[in-house]
């Protein structure tokens, strides 16, 4: 409301318009939120469209988190709006708090210095953000001395997601250590946007010259200098390519060792790598012993121990957490096969992982590269999807593995 209320001030009500997203996860509160932001805009006599996701059913589909998808729901609406209204920019209410609990998330997820920059605006996209300079005591000020009224998003108030947890517990102790927090860390993330474009144009210099594209197949030549690595992470983020697979292929001195994204496939050849388009995809079943090592898996999987179960579970759809106790090594990474049985999370019967997949809307391609973690003859975790209750860990479970996919 207050940066609508600062737009409304600098441009009048002929020259912006309201989108507002429904995303239909709070009941009651969604529809009076929705009915709120379109009595607003009526009182000021601004344009407003709204519209309804049905956000747990896309998230599904999917494969991904519910945020993530509320995410990617909501953009792919406002530049579609954008086109039918002729806006020239899209405009979003993030402010400076926003900022630093997103450079959490990324420091979590072990991003690199584009995701420690916190939110940007984006000149690409027309994405501008009034606000990201101000933090929410001063907009709250804002609000009370103009008399603004605005509705709190409930969810807020939960620990349910990660950026709450941040949000919450987090940043108000590292800002009780540190007087001046926000300001030192406005400026860590000024320092991370230098270093990511720094990286850009080393990469692209690297790309250029190291790069030989050949057909449907591109040759990158290995040089073995110190910044190879990370010019290359950063190189193959696009190709849907992690850090621990480069890791696996760079350090292994088998040629033809493989490591697989969700469209392609990198190759070990001789001192230089080989870059292609996946073709088919491969058959067979990659154990994971007791140390959890997956050096030899070419698919993105990463297992780590927990020693108690974690306060908050990530309901993202490509982790799992596992009860350790109840596994029998070593796990077994495949393909799912028809007639294959588990029993999904949250259901008490089993049920047919075809069945799952087409219920989920799965489309067919994804279908053919769903993989499934074993434990002996039972599926833990149909990868990406669902894990089993069978498997699932409680707040008082005392061995825990943590599995991080990248594979979709």
């Amino acid at each position: 409301m207050v940066m609508l209320h600062r737009l409304y001030t600098q441009y009048g009500a002929n020259h912006i318009h309201v989108a507002h997203c429904n995303f239909q996860l709070r009941g009651a509160d969604s529809d009076e939120d929705e009915a709120f932001v379109k009595a607003i805009s009526a009182h000021m006599k601004v344009s407003c469209d709204s519209k309804k996701f049905d956000t747990e059913s896309y998230a599904s589909e999917k494969g991904m988190g519910i945020q993530e998808a509320a995410r990617e729901l909501r953009y792919v609406w406002f530049f579609e709006l954008m086109k039918i209204k002729d806006c020239s920019h899209l405009a979003t209410a993030h402010h400076k708090g926003d900022s630093i609990e997103t450079f959490f998330i990324n420091l979590l997820r072990g991003s690199g210095p584009r995701g420690l920059s916190g939110i940007q605006e984006d000149e690409d996209r027309k994405i501008i953000r009034p606000l990201l300079d101000i933090d929410r005591a001063a907009i709250e000020l804002y609000a009370a001395e103009h008399k603004i009224t605005w509705r709190e998003d409930v969810s807020n108030t939960s620990n349910k997601y990660l950026r709450n947890k941040i949000r919450h517990d987090l940043v108000p102790m590292l800002s009780s250590w540190r007087p001046g927090f926000e300001k030192v860390m406005m400026r860590t993330m000024d320092i991370q946007r230098s270093v990511a474009a720094l990286i850009d144009e080393a990469s692209e210099a690297y790309r250029k010259t190291h790069f030989d594209i050949d057909g449907e197949t591109t040759r990158i030549s290995l040089d073995g200098s110190s910044q190879e690595k990370l010019l290359l992470g950063h190189l193959f983020m696009a190709y849907g390519f992690n850090d621990v697979q480069l890791d696996n292929i760079l350090t292994s001195n088998q040629s033809g060792k493989q490591v697989l994204s969700k469209t392609h496939v990198l190759t070990s050849d001789r001192g230089r790598l080989l870059l292609s388009l996946i073709k088919g995809f491969p058959e067979g079943t990659w154990e994971i012993s007791e140390d959890l090592n997956t050096d030899e898996l070419p698919f993105p999987l990463e297992f780590w121990r927990m020693e108690e179960a974690p306060e908050f579970f990530d309901p993202n759809p490509n982790i799992a957490y596992l009860n350790a106790s109840k596994l029998q090594f070593p796990l077994s990474l495949c393909r799912w096969k028809e007639g294959n049985l588990f029993k999904p999370l949250g259901m008490n019967g089993k049920k047919l992982v075809s069945d799952f997949l087409i219920d989920a809307k799965v489309p067919l391609e994804e279908k053919k590269r769903t993989l499934v973690l074993m434990s002996g003859e039972e599926i833990v975790w149909l990868v990406g999807h669902r894990i089993s209750e069978d498997f699932k860990c409680y707040k008082n479970t005392d061995k825990v593995i943590y599995v991080l996919s990248s594979h979709s």
